[in-house]
């Protein structure tokens, strides 16, 4: 019975230590979201099979795009890809902003998974 005890004032301890408070400094929503955000067109730094293309290729290419409430983010999926090729077209941004110390919140309504594999949010992640 002690160490149930000793164990419970412990976890309420650990809780009141790590509990913080976050106040919304921005919201990144609509055609502003390419403002944000600058277009990598670089060599693949993992060295993998993608050829990351600029802001203006993204978009003539329907590779993203933003509207009210929604921006999507896609690879090439039309172009056949020859071997030894840099890889499909996809898209690599960095944020303009920085912080050292934050929370993200996202409404995501479709996330690719793996090798083509759809994120089902009601499939477990955990083995």
């Amino acid at each position: 019975m002690q160490l149930t005890i000793s164990f419970i004032a412990l976890a309420s301890l650990l809780t009141v230590v790590n509990a913080a408070s976050y106040t919304r400094t921005d919201k990144v929503v609509g055609p502003a979201f390419n403002e944000w955000f600058a277009y990598q067109a670089m060599p693949d730094p993992t060295k993998g099979r993608v050829n990351y293309v600029n802001k203006a290729t993204a978009q003539a290419q329907n590779l993203t795009f933003a509207s009210a409430d929604t921006f999507i983010l896609r690879a090439d999926s039309k172009k056949v890809v020859p071997a030894g090729s840099l890889g499909r077209d996809s898209v690599r941004m960095r944020s303009f902003k920085s912080y050292t110390i934050h929370v993200v919140t996202m409404d995501i309504r479709h996330m690719p998974q793996g090798c083509g594999h759809v994120f089902s949010p009601s499939r477990s992640l955990v083995a």
